[in-house]
């Protein structure tokens, strides 16, 4: 009976502990994305340049693109048809984890189809994310 009850209450221990790990996973590191940003303002204000498009800065980040794929309407949490730059992000960082791992995918990487915000990250304009390009991905979503 004890030995029961201790294994319960380990599994009980185990779930919350597991819980707040889980619920910090999506979330944006707002401060280095305002570092980030501020930084790109001061250069561009040294260059004469206009700081709201950036080159070093991913277009998405810049103008927030709209949903077109089923896949990219898993990632719309407000279903408002447009991605706002934290949608933009998991949803980044769930396709360089694929394009990593190979997951459901072909050997090549993945492809593009008509998502403005993965064509970005094709640097060959071949129609396939690689492994090499998901990497600028992976940075971005960070």
């Amino acid at each position: 009976m004890m030995k029961r009850i201790f294994c319960i209450l380990l599994v009980v221990i185990m779930i919350f502990l597991a819980l707040p790990a889980q619920s910090f996973a999506g979330l944006v590191d707002w401060e280095a994305r305002n570092r980030y940003l501020k930084a790109q303002e001061e250069a561009a204000k040294t260059t004469s340049q206009d700081p709201k498009m950036s080159k070093d800065l991913p277009h998405w980040m810049q103008v927030e693109p709209t949903v077109k794929t089923d896949e990219e309407k898993k990632f719309d949490v407000n279903k408002d048809g447009i991605f706002q730059p934290a949608e933009t992000k998991v949803y980044l960082r769930t396709v360089s984890q694929e394009v990593q791992d190979g997951s459901g995918l072909n050997v090549a990487g993945r492809n593009v189809q008509n998502s403005e915000v993965l064509k970005e990250y094709d640097a060959n304009k071949d129609g396939i994310v690689s492994k090499l390009e998901s990497e600028k991905m992976k940075k971005d979503s960070l």
